[in-house]
């Protein structure tokens, strides 16, 4: 292969490889602010006297 195209796709997979890690990041991020919001849902029923789980049906 010529020099310009190894060097070429070097740079696409050191590119993937970034964005591999970026999703995986993203999806970190994702996956604690859904803690969090559920864990604030929570803390807002209790306060509220609301069931914690806003899709639980009362049986009273």
């Amino acid at each position: 292969m010529r020099e310009k195209t190894v060097k070429d796709i070097a740079e696409i997979e050191d590119a993937q490889a970034a964005l591999r890690e970026s999703i995986e990041a993203t999806k970190e991020l994702a996956e604690r602010a859904e803690e969090l919001l559920q864990k604030h849902k929570a803390r807002v029923g209790q306060e509220s006297g609301a069931p914690s789980d806003p899709t639980a049906v009362s049986t009273k």
